[in-house]
């Protein structure tokens, strides 16, 4: 029911036809099909409180999203892998918020988006986290890519998370991403041409409490000028940087 009454406010918001079927959910002072059967709102006000009532739908749905996989923590503690995929998709969620870490800003808020079947990415023109709609990536969790139109630059930020506390006790992720595999090139080629792209990898970790994750380190181009692995700079970022709710649940355990 949820989704359906956010389909409606967001096709209010653009003169959209989704949805139209459902009018027993709109109150048509405020909200009404035209003759093109297109969803409208009747004036400056309305579409205000339709705004106002999107956000707060989407706020609730992440919510109860990250809510389900922190009641799943303590379920599956004795289970590594699956704890693991709890804190991964906690997390995913939590990284809608966008990611700051000291004086260095990621990105900002941006939605969840979902890759085509098959999780190959086609050329992309909206900032978002990137996430498989059929199988996980091979060697990592999740991409975050932000495209800034008016300095047409983009960065790209890879995921790997997990509950270890060194990046050192987990499979190098980042070099079968960016060396052995080469899937690095699926994401090159998906941005836009005349965008400077930039590269992070980030290990989101369980970083063991009071202790400073390392510094950052930056990893220069690969030796072959027209391909090979492209220069970006590793981070280690605790859990509790992303989400205090998740690092609280794996404290409790």
């Amino acid at each position: 029911m949820r989704s359906r009454v956010r389909k409606i406010l967001m096709a209010a918001m653009g003169n959209s036809s989704e949805g139209f079927n459902s009018l027993e959910l709109a109150d048509r002072r405020y909200i009404y099909l035209d003759a093109q059967k297109r969803w409208r709102y009747s004036g400056e006000i309305v579409f205000r409180a339709i705004f106002k009532l999107a956000v707060e739908l989407e706020d609730c749905m992440q919510y109860f999203h990250v809510q389900h996989w922190l009641n799943c923590i303590p379920l599956v503690r004795n289970n590594p892998a699956m704890l693991d995929y709890a804190i991964e998709y906690a997390l995913t969620a939590e990284l809608r918020n966008g990611l700051r870490v000291g004086s260095k800003d990621f990105f900002p808020a941006i939605p969840l988006r979902s890759l085509p079947a098959g999780g190959r990415p086609s050329k992309l023109a909206e900032s978002g986290i990137y996430v498989p709609m059929e199988f996980n990536h091979r060697y990592i969790d999740c991409v975050a890519v932000f495209l800034d139109p008016r300095n047409s630059t983009s960065e790209i930020t890879i995921f790997q998370i997990s509950n270890v506390q060194r990046s050192s006790d987990h499979s190098d992720s980042e070099a079968k991403f960016f060396e052995d595999s080469g899937d690095y090139l699926l994401w090159q080629e998906a941005m836009p041409d005349d965008f400077k792209l930039t590269w992070n990898f980030v290990w989101l970790i369980n970083t063991p409490a009071g202790v400073p994750p390392p510094a950052p380190y930056h990893k220069k181009k690969g030796p072959k000028i027209t391909d090979g692995p492209p220069a970006r700079t590793v981070y280690t970022v605790g859990i509790k940087s992303v989400s205090k709710a998740v690092d609280d649940a794996l404290r409790s355990l």
